[in-house]
């Protein structure tokens, strides 16, 4: 099962939390209509979007620290 956007926000606190300063993190498996509130939240935490991908209203990004 893919993890769905409420997990991701959730968890996204703990996984930046550990992030090297030039670490990279890639979120996968969700919907596109989700990506928004997933990068909005990226964003609050200090994260910036690398790269978006879309496949079939699959939704993957690479994010690092701003």
């Amino acid at each position: 099962a893919n993890i769905n956007r409420n997990i991701i926000l959730e968890d996204l606190e703990t996984y930046y939390s550990v992030m090297s300063d030039d670490a990279k993190i890639i979120l996968s498996g969700f919907y596109e209509q989700d990506s928004e509130v997933i990068l909005q939240q990226a964003i609050r935490l200090g994260l910036k979007e690398s790269q978006q991908l879309l496949n079939q209203n699959w939704c993957c990004l690479l994010l690092e620290k701003a």
